[in-house]
């Protein structure tokens, strides 16, 4: 036995009406069909659904981390050196905008907060590579709500947070080595270019951690398992190693802002 891979694990289209409709709760009491798990092929198929899961939420992670890691390839055949890092702007906006979007209001986030856990905020649409690491994880998420076992959910939220940690570490990454070549560009940019970098990673970083990560462990436990993530209270935490990539990616925005 193994999870369910009916679903593509990255949707091509990072249009908002795809992204949206990529996971839907299950109306499923929680475990009433896993029948009973007590078979002598129960804990093998628990074994192989957290097994897969975790695979797919680890794919995910790799993904958004070699995105993160492109180069401009029209530099490789015409220069002798190393290709150029994509600039923020290049990276995470639409090719078609000219307009450098701003982070969320705290009115905005209060709503996305009580949001039903089955919908993306539109804003994460906003940023291609982030709309695709997003429906990368729900559809692992559309798998896994068919068949559910219960006593999963805490591995699962660990298995999810430690490709959210991976996942953090390269966006800070990326974030540092962005600003790194800015500062040490052999052509200086414009103070509006650097402006308009510096906000479009400004903005990223603060959907990353205020609403990215808060709506996919919301969209396993809650929109998968259906219990509310304030009432697994201590067991809702996040792992150490998320936790700590969260306040460095806190701490370098600040940086930014103070630049």
């Amino acid at each position: 036995m193994c999870c369910s891979r009916h679903s593509p694990p990255y949707a091509r289209s990072n249009s908002l009406t795809s992204f949206a409709t990529r996971f839907h709760s299950s109306r499923i009491p929680r475990c009433s069909r896993l029948c009973s798990l007590s078979s002598p092929l129960g804990p093998l198929f628990i074994s192989a659904v957290r097994n897969g899961v975790t695979r797919e939420f680890e794919d995910a992670s790799d993904v958004w981390s070699r995105t993160l890691e492109s180069r401009e390839a029209s530099r490789t055949r015409s220069q002798s050196g190393p290709s150029a890092r994509k600039k923020p702007s290049q990276l995470f906006l639409p090719s078609t905008t000219t307009i450098t979007h701003t982070s969320p209001t705290p009115a905005q986030l209060e709503s996305i907060a009580s949001s039903p856990p089955n919908v993306p905020p539109p804003v994460l649409a906003s940023y291609p590579p982030l709309a695709v690491f997003t429906n990368a994880l729900l559809s692992a998420l559309n798998g896994l709500r068919l068949l559910a076992p219960a006593s999963l959910l805490h591995d699962l939220l660990n298995a999810l947070d430690g490709a959210l940690a991976r996942a953090t570490t390269s966006l800070l990454s990326y974030m540092r080595a962005s600003a790194d070549d800015r500062n040490n560009s052999t052509t200086t940019p414009s103070a509006e270019e650097k402006k308009r970098e510096e906000d479009v990673v400004r903005a990223v970083g603060t959907v990353y951690v205020k609403v990215f990560i808060p709506f996919v462990r919301r969209a396993l436990v809650e929109g998968v398992y259906g219990i509310k993530v304030g009432d697994l209270q201590a067991k809702s935490e996040m792992i150490e190693d998320l936790r700590r990539a969260v306040e460095e990616l806190q701490g370098q925005l600040e940086e930014n802002v103070d630049a």
